[in-house]
C-alpha cells in the first residue's frame, strides 16, 4: 500500500513522438496531469484525454469520441509513452496495484478508437521504446525485445533478465545500421535488429 501511494505522487511523463521518418523520437514533454488523474497529448485527429483506468476520449470540432483500453482488475498506469504513426497511436504502459507490475502495448486505431492488439509481458522499470519502420525495440526490467506493429507478436526476445544479468532498468535503447543496443550503466545487451541474434 505504501509503494501504490508513493507511485500516484510520482511525476508522470508523457512524450510525443514524430514519426513522419522511419524512427520515432520524443520531442518534448507535455503537460503533466497527474493530479486531475489523466494524461493529454494531441494527435492528428484531435485533443486526447487518457485517463490512468484505461478511459479515453477524443475531442476535435466534430465532437468527442469515446474508447477503452484492458487492464488487469485494480491496475492503473503508472508510466506512459506514446508514438503516433500514420492512422494508429502505439502505448507503451507500465501498470500497477501498488504490489505487482506489468507492462502493456497497444495498437488503437483513430479511426474509430478501437484497439487493434494487445501485447503483454511481465516486469517494470518501462524504458522509452524506439520504433523503425513497422518494429518497436521494448526493454523493460524482464524483458528486451522487437515487435511486429502489424500484429503485436514477439519477433524475438530474451526475457528473465534480472535473474540472468541483475539488471534493474535500461537507461536507453540505440539503434545503428544493423543492430539495437539496450543501454544499461556502462554496458549494453547488443543483438542483430533482424534476426535477435545475441552479438556481445
Amino acid at each position: 500500500m505504501k509503494f501504490f501511494l508513493i507511485s500516484l505522487l510520482t511525476s508522470f511523463s508523457v512524450y510525443y513522438a514524430n514519426c513522419q521518418t522511419n524512427s520515432a523520437k520524443r520531442i518534448s514533454p507535455l503537460t503533466d496531469t497527474e493530479f486531475e488523474r489523466e494524461f493529454q497529448f494531441e494527435t492528428q485527429k484531435g485533443k486526447l484525454h487518457f485517463n490512468h483506468d484505461g478511459t479515453f476520449n477524443i475531442t476535435n470540432e466534430e465532437g468527442t469520441q469515446k474508447g477503452k483500453i484492458s487492464l488487469d482488475q485494480y491496475f492503473e498506469i503508472h508510466k506512459l509513452y506514446f508514438y503516433h504513426q500514420n492512422a494508429n497511436l502505439f502505448l507503451f504502459l507500465e501498470l500497477t496495484d501498488g504490489i505487482d507490475s506489468y507492462v502493456q502495448v497497444n495498437c488503437v486505431s483513430l479511426k474509430d478508437l478501437s484497439t487493434t492488439w494487445t501485447h503483454v509481458s511481465a516486469g517494470l522499470n518501462l524504458t522509452e521504446s524506439v520504433i523503425e519502420d513497422s518494429k518497436a525495440y521494448l526493454a523493460h526490467i524482464n524483458f528486451v525485445g522487437c515487435l511486429d506493429l502489424n500484429t503485436g507478436t514477439t519477433l524475438w526476445s530474451l526475457e528473465n533478465l534480472y535473474n540472468s544479468f541483475k539488471i534493474t532498468y535500461f537507461k536507453q535503447i540505440e539503434l545503428t545500421e544493423s543492430s539495437v543496443k539496450f543501454k544499461y550503466g556502462t554496458k549494453s545487451l547488443d543483438f542483430n535488429k533482424i534476426s535477435g541474434e545475441r552479438l556481445n
